[in-house]
C-alpha cells in the first residue's frame, strides 16, 4: 500500500513539474512576442531575471509607465521601447482630450491614434 501511494505521489510531482515547465515556456514565448512588439529584442535576458517583462506587460495593458520605469528603459539602452511608451502616453492623452477613452487599444500604430493626431494638427 505504501509503495502504491509513493508511486502516486511521485507521478503527481512529475505532472506538476511538467505543468510548471510548460508555463515557464509559455511565459518566455509571451516575453519574446512583447519584446518584438515593443522593439526590445536586443535585451537578451530571460523574463524571470529582467524588469523588462513587467514593463512590457504594463505597456501592453495600456498603462502608463512611471518615471523610474522610463529611466530604467533609458539606462538599459531601450530607446525605441521608451519612444513607444511616450507615444502610448500621448495617445492616452489624446483619447482623453477627445473623449475617446472607451477605445481600449493604446498602441501607437492604431488608426485612431493617426486620426487624433491629424485632428490635433
Amino acid at each position: 500500500m505504501k509503495e502504491y501511494e509513493l508511486k502516486q505521489t511521485l507521478e503527481a510531482i512529475k505532472q506538476e513539474q511538467q505543468h510548471r515547465f510548460q508555463e515557464f515556456g509559455n511565459l518566455e514565448f509571451e516575453f519574446s512576442k512583447l519584446k518584438t512588439k515593443y522593439k526590445a529584442t536586443k535585451h537578451n535576458v530571460s523574463w524571470q531575471s529582467s524588469r523588462l517583462y513587467f514593463i512590457l506587460l504594463k505597456l501592453d495593458s495600456g498603462n502608463l509607465l512611471t518615471d523610474s520605469e522610463v529611466q530604467w528603459l533609458t539606462a538599459n539602452g531601450l530607446h525605441e521601447t521608451n519612444q513607444i511608451s511616450q507615444e502610448i502616453k500621448r495617445f492616452t492623452q489624446l483619447k482623453s482630450q477627445y473623449k475617446a477613452t472607451q477605445y481600449q487599444d493604446s498602441y501607437p500604430e492604431s488608426k485612431l491614434y493617426q486620426i487624433l493626431e491629424k485632428i490635433r494638427g
